[in-house]
């Protein structure tokens, strides 16, 4: 088989991998949420980063990868409207069978992996909503409750303050 189809089959290989590793990381920041572990969540942002940055190389790596092959057995074809099951089609066994074996496997990563995004940005906006009810009730301490007294004149008192702030 030429070596642009081996090309193709090891990148989308590789991409596979990488899905995985940012599941485990993913699996992790969701771990390190649930025990308040702002340490870890730090190295987990930072190694999920990384790891987003390389699959970004890497699909500008497979997108050339699928060019090339289209255009060694397909071109008549554009590569942005050619199926996996198409270009899978060219290609003889072991390659037919290894290319829709990783594409049905990355389409299941990617699932995973949206899920999992999901969640993780559900439970930052409930973290952020929680933020927000604590510092409007800071923001409003020092406001006076408009109590009166016994001779019905307005109480000037002390006003509450949960934080000292320091100008």
């Amino acid at each position: 088989m030429a070596d642009v189809t081996i090309q193709l089959i090891q990148t989308m290989t590789e991409e596979l991998q990488m899905q995985r590793d940012l599941e485990v990381i993913l699996n992790n920041k969701l771990d390190a949420m649930q025990r308040r572990d702002l340490s870890r969540m730090e190295v987990l942002f930072s190694q999920e980063q990384k790891l987003v940055n390389r699959l970004r190389l890497n699909n500008q790596k497979r997108t050339l990868a699928v060019r090339q092959v289209v255009k060694q057995f397909l071109p008549e074809q554009s590569p942005n409207t050619v199926s996996a099951r198409e270009l899978a089609q060219t290609f003889g066994e072991p390659e037919q069978g290894n290319l829709l074996s990783l594409v049905a496997l990355l389409k299941e990563a990617a699932e995973k992996i949206q899920r999992l995004n999901s969640i993780i940005a559900q439970s930052t906006r409930k973290l952020m909503g929680h933020f927000d009810t604590i510092f409007n009730m800071i923001a409003h301490c020092g406001d006076e409750i408009g109590l009166y007294g016994r001779k019905g004149k307005k109480e000037v008192g002390q006003p509450r303050q949960m934080v000292d702030a320091i100008a």
